[in-house]
């Protein structure tokens, strides 16, 4: 075994043996184009002793070629009770690959500063010079993993954002023979070899040569990157399983096992709450509004606060706690009035998880599922702001794993139709006999757009006029009054009526005004032709908009815009202005229907994005007369 041992220490340590190259005239052309940084090499070496402890080296070489690739200047990592980091080293190389300053852990700035309110969470980081573009930044660090490992390092291939290229990657874990592990591939293909010697087990994958993707808007999920995990950890001295939702589920329920106990005080708290309402729904309100009212969220980190809620009496009695906390006390209140809830993990970035491979890494939140007789609620529990019962932006459609013991599956939560996606513009402008205008707007935002402005009814009014101006293409628009009001309903929505006044609306030309059609709506970007994927548009809503534009005696319409309707597999535009007396309408509607579509569409879509943005800038001519 000790010969095993040795072999692992031997190709745990071969990644810091090898010298590099990393003169930028050895890329490849191919990996150049659309980079703003080349990552030269990523290595993962993980040294697994047993389940409760590990070893791991990471190296990374980023060549970084401009000045939008410079976050490759900056290293950071974490340590806890769990993980501590044991070496680091760095160089810094100019272009020709020749070293220019190097670095080791002593230089690395240390802080336990966290906005987290409790955390046993510490972090190390730094930010490298650059001496010039393109230069080379090599980093290689060595971090111990131990007591409770419940994941391996992920290991990271490619990511959303544009511009990064990659040369090479790889990742290759040794492990004693008896241990196994789970591995989540997502948005990769890796060639994957095995080998065995003197009792321990070498898995390794590899990748090459992935070029820069450029970025565009509606962009599908290019994430690459595998998740491993072991199919058993140790905690407390217990073996436990991670190889079916039904092992993981029943783990997870000895977490939480004798959490959900309540004190009498509470217990009394939470019957004279409900006490007379008869309907389950409303008790769930009644308690749900009683948790957001009097508990705040905060962030705990300590431990394994990532996984094990504070229990319901502790949130009772600080009056705060993180998302599980929080979520899970209103579970247990719940329970008392035998109305059953699960606690569920989510994740706000990854929409799809696995539902055969168990990964305690894919999410990231927590919410409550509350299984009522005729309805399933969905209820996030950290922003007070939202109302009862509706799904925001981060979580609606995504999967999610409902904790359930043995019963512990992956469950989808809604996804709300594009066409209640909602906003709505109503404007009267009224233009005097100098060319001054006064504004009434009425702007409402429903369900999905309603998550986009919802925080407009809580700031100051500074604030709503400076979102406001940055919405208006009217250079010399001074906002007066502002009010807004908020439906809080499972599909909720928020309206701001405002009152506004400029000096001229639109541009004067001798006697004539040129007016714009539309400037309460932003432009569209249009796609890069040359894009190389498919058309992502994750999420579909519907614009509306009525503007009616009162005009004086001694000003008419001389020239109107025509009538314009387009429809597309993707979207629709419809825009139209009509004269009826002194009073001009016009009428706007755009629809962006929510779907994955074939790159060959691009010139569809940025006509169709031409299309509605000329409708926005169309000019009305008005003529003033004697």
């Amino acid at each position: 075994m000790k010969r095993g041992i040795f072999l692992i220490h031997l190709c745990f340590v071969a990644i810091i043996s090898i010298a590099q190259n990393y003169s930028i005239a050895l890329i490849p052309d191919s990996l150049l184009e659309n980079s703003n940084q080349v990552v030269r090499c990523r290595e993962y070496k993980v040294n697994v002793k047993n389940l409760s402890q590990a070893n791991c080296v990471f190296k990374e070489a980023v060549t970084i070629l401009n000045d939008f690739g410079r976050s490759a200047l900056s290293f950071a990592t974490t340590v806890s009770k769990y993980e501590s980091l044991k070496s680091f080293r760095a160089i810094v190389y100019d272009k020709e690959g020749k070293p220019i300053r190097k670095f080791k852990k002593s230089d690395l700035k240390y802080s336990e500063i966290s906005s987290h309110l409790a955390s046993d969470i510490a972090h190390y980081f730094y930010s490298f010079p650059s001496y010039g573009y393109p230069c080379t930044v090599e980093v290689e660090y060595e971090k111990s993993l131990q007591d409770f490992v419940a994941s391996y390092p992920t290991f990271v291939i490619f990511s959303n954002r544009g511009g990064e290229s990659l040369q090479r990657a790889s990742y290759e874990i040794c492990l004693p023979q008896e241990m196994q592990i789970n591995t989540l591939n997502v948005g990769c293909d890796l060639a994957h070899s095995v080998s065995s010697e003197n009792g321990v087990n070498i898995q390794k994958w590899e990748v090459y040569g992935i070029k820069a993707v450029k970025a565009d808007y509606y962009m599908p999920e290019m994430k690459q990157a595998m998740y491993v995990t072991p199919l058993k950890l140790e905690y407390n001295g217990k073996i436990l399983g991670m190889s079916s939702w039904t092992e993981f589920g029943s783990w997870l329920n000895s977490l939480f096992e004798g959490r959900d106990v309540l004190s009498d005080e509470l217990k009394n708290k939470v019957h004279e709450l409900v006490n007379g309402i008869s309907d389950d729904r409303t008790k769930v309100k009644r308690l749900y509004e009683y948790m957001t009212t009097n508990c705040r969220y905060v962030s705990i980190q300590i431990g394994i606060g990532g996984i094990q809620p504070m229990s319901a009496e502790d949130v009772y009695r600080t009056k705060f706690g993180d998302c599980k906390g929080l979520s899970f006390f209103l579970g247990a209140m719940l329970k008392e009035i035998g109305i059953k809830s699960n606690l569920v993990f989510i994740s706000t970035e990854n929409k799809r998880l696995n539902k055969d491979k168990i990964s305690l890494v894919t999410t990231n939140h927590a919410i409550l599922r509350v299984q009522l007789a005729d309805e399933v609620l969905w209820l996030e529990c950290t922003n007070p702001e939202l109302p009862f019962g509706f799904i925001h932006n981060d979580i609606v459609g995504h999967d999610a794993i409902v904790i359930d013991g043995e019963n512990t599956h992956i469950a989808t939560l809604p996804q709300y139709p594009d066409s209640v996606n909602r906003s709505n513009q109503s404007v009267l402008i009224e233009i005097n006999e100098t060319g001054e205008a006064q504004f009434e707007m009425n702007f409402i935002n429903e369900v999905g757009e309603y998550d986009y402005v919802d925080a407009l009814a809580t700031i100051d009014d500074d604030k709503r006029k400076s979102y406001l101006l940055k919405q208006i293409s009217i250079p010399n628009i001074v906002i007066n009054d502002i009010k807004v009001s908020k439906i809080e309903e499972q599909q909720p929505k928020i309206e701001m009526r405002v009152k506004a006044s400029a000096y001229r609306y639109g541009n004067k030309a001798g006697a004539r005004y040129f007016v714009p059609l539309n400037p309460f709506r932003k432009q569209f970007s249009k796609l890069d032709k040359t894009r190389l994927y498919d058309i992502d548009v994750k999420y579909g809503y519907v614009q509306n908009d009525t503007i009616k534009i009162k005009l004086p005696q001694n000003i008419t319409a001389e020239v109107l815009p025509k009538k314009n309707i387009k429809e597309y597999d993707f979207g629709r535009i419809y825009s139209n202005v009509m004269m009826n007396g002194n009073v001009i309408t016009i009428e706007q509607s755009v629809w962006l229907n929510s779907g994955v579509y074939s790159k060959s569409e691009v010139e569809y879509f940025n006509e169709f994005f031409s299309t509605i943005n000329n409708s926005y800038l169309s000019k009305i001519i008005l003529k003033e007369t004697k």
